[in-house]
């Protein structure tokens, strides 16, 4: 399977280093492992708040879930291009390859990872959805606006929305992850369905 030229040219745009992956693998084999918790019938409670201090040292997870412990933060003149020990007193605030902090806790349909429901049980509808039936106005040029706003948009993006999850690795060799075949969708993949009138996506 080679993929739809949208898989592949994505994941030729957004390629991702091998390390990054790895992360988001650990990632998955966490989620497996909390359903497992789940089904055994621990609340959500001694889940959120009991696994976080499971120790996993000699245990199977242990080459499985990384850990970045920055013991020192070196004197040096300028600032880590990865964000570590850019806070001296949190080292790994803001340092790439860490997981993000939440400001609200997360809702998710099944607990765990599954995105949320109405209050019926039906699909929510997309965001792209929303924004399509609520923005009618056409795309002009915005007179008001500079460069700063595609510089603030690309930091965003590379921060936060630059997620490693479009591509697989077989050793060296990357490949896109396929997520537009419908006899076969990865773990990692999640359709956002566009309507055949969305005259920028359809």
């Amino acid at each position: 399977q080679n993929g739809q030229l949208s898989e592949i040219t994505w994941n030729a745009i957004n390629k991702i280093e091998p390390y990054s992956k790895k992360l988001s693998y650990s990632s998955q084999v966490s989620i497996a492992a909390t359903e497992k918790f789940y089904d055994s019938g621990l609340t959500s409670e001694q889940i959120y708040h009991g696994l976080p201090l499971m120790d996993l040292r000699n245990t199977i997870m242990t080459n499985i879930c990384p850990v970045n412990l920055v013991t020192e933060c070196p004197s040096t003149k300028y600032r880590t291009y990865s964000g570590h020990c850019n806070n001296v007193n949190n080292p790994l605030w803001g340092a790439s390859s860490e997981p993000m902090q939440r400001f609200l806790k997360p809702i998710y349909a099944d607990k765990i990872s599954k995105p949320r429901v109405s209050i019926n049980g039906l699909s929510l509808p997309s965001a792209r959805k929303i924004s399509h039936n609520l923005i009618t106005e056409p795309i002009d040029r915005h007179t008001l606006c500079s460069m700063m706003i595609a510089e603030w948009a690309m930091f965003i993006y590379e921060d936060i929305a630059h997620a490693g999850i479009t591509t697989l690795y077989k050793g060296n060799q990357s490949k896109p992850l396929l997520c537009c075949n419908q006899k076969y969708i990865h773990p990692e993949c999640y359709s956002i369905e566009v309507d055949e009138d969305d005259t920028t996506y359809s």
